[in-house]
């Protein structure tokens, strides 16, 4: 499902939150500049809570920051259906970006991760990295 670029803001991510708590359906869902900031993505970490269908979510360039990304990060180590994920273009942070990486080392399905464009220095970049490397290793030793 695509709704990019159409300014649903906080209140109608809220709205598309719920309707994805209880989606059977949906695997993929595109909600791209639609200005869904903090409280948007908060409620879309939510949903990922409970959703089991979605794969590839991307959230991208909605003005989410720091308690948003950690709202997803939190969501990320207890969701195992998630391949891909498209955060990039939002006020991510060093906070979020480790947030970021701790559920890196717990989610074992996610094997896309965009944070692109999203304020972080290459420091705050290695968290995530770290889980990357240690998988490609542990992946490596296996051939």
């Amino acid at each position: 499902m695509m709704i990019s670029d159409n300014g649903i803001s906080e209140e109608g991510a809220k709205a598309f939150a719920e309707a994805l708590k209880l989606n059977s359906a949906l695997t993929s869902v595109n909600i791209v500049s639609c200005y869904i900031s903090e409280k948007g993505g908060k409620a879309f970490a939510e949903a990922l809570r409970v959703n089991s269908r979605l794969t590839s979510p991307d959230v991208s360039g909605n003005g989410i920051r720091k308690e948003g990304v950690e709202a997803i990060a939190e969501a990320l180590k207890i969701d195992s259906t998630l391949t891909s994920l498209n955060i990039g273009n939002n006020s991510i942070s060093k906070d979020g970006a480790k947030a970021i990486g701790e559920a890196l080392t717990i989610n074992s399905a996610l094997t896309s991760l965009d944070m692109g464009y999203s304020s972080i220095s290459e420091e705050d970049a290695k968290s995530p990295c770290r889980r990357i490397k240690n998988e490609f290793n542990v992946n490596k030793s296996r051939y």
